[in-house]
């Protein structure tokens, strides 16, 4: 079965006189009474998701399938959402990082994970210092294989895509002082296994 969404402007009636931004809420409730009005969701944040898994897919046709299935499995699933302190985007998230996630283990594939230097600064100060001779570019990318799929989401977001914790604990369901104890965590794991390399 194959979805296609197109762009259409919201219908006048859900707007109110004074125009003013229509609430995430009212967007999914609308979606709710009407899965037609779903459209205005996938308008919001497709660009958001698909860059998000375009990023860790480092390909843009298998980022818009991702993407496609995301949606369509959001939309499916439109009534068991329910707001629980989390924005809707959280749940597309959650949703995308499921399919990025499946489709590696079902293609039997490895993910990448695109470093750039200039994101390296702010990881490399919590982890052993670079003047140790246990740090090198292969050791940190080393220790990156001793990290579940879960730890690595966690270091991208957090180093790569400089989110926030609030922002990392919407977009995983979790709160912000777990999404912290996580971090720390996974570094001194990573500290550890840098450590270990020589």
């Amino acid at each position: 079965m194959h979805f296609e969404f197109t762009y259409n402007k919201l219908p006048e009636k859900v707007l109110n006189k004074k125009k003013e931004k229509i609430s995430e809420e009212k967007l999914v409730l609308i979606a709710k009474q009407d899965i037609k009005n779903f459209k205005y969701l996938y308008n919001l944040y497709y660009e958001r998701i698909f860059l998000f898994l375009l990023r860790r897919s480092e390909n843009e046709n298998i980022a818009q399938d991702l993407t496609q299935q995301t949606f369509i499995k959001a939309m499916i699933n439109i009534e068991k959402f329910e707001f629980k302190g989390f924005p809707f985007s959280s749940w597309l998230y959650r949703i995308g990082l499921n399919e990025l996630n499946l489709y590696y283990r079902n293609n039997k594939k490895k993910r990448a994970i695109s470093i750039d230097s200039n994101e390296l600064p702010e990881l490399t100060e919590e982890l052993p210092n670079e003047s140790n001779p246990s740090f090198t570019s292969e050791n940190l990318i080393k220790a990156f294989n001793f990290l579940s799929e879960a730890e690595v989401t966690l270091v991208e977001m957090k180093y790569f895509e400089k989110r926030s914790h609030q922002e990392i604990s919407e977009i995983l369901g979790i709160t912000v002082a777990n999404a912290k104890v996580k971090l720390h965590r996974i570094i001194k794991k990573m500290k550890n296994k840098i450590m270990e390399a020589n």
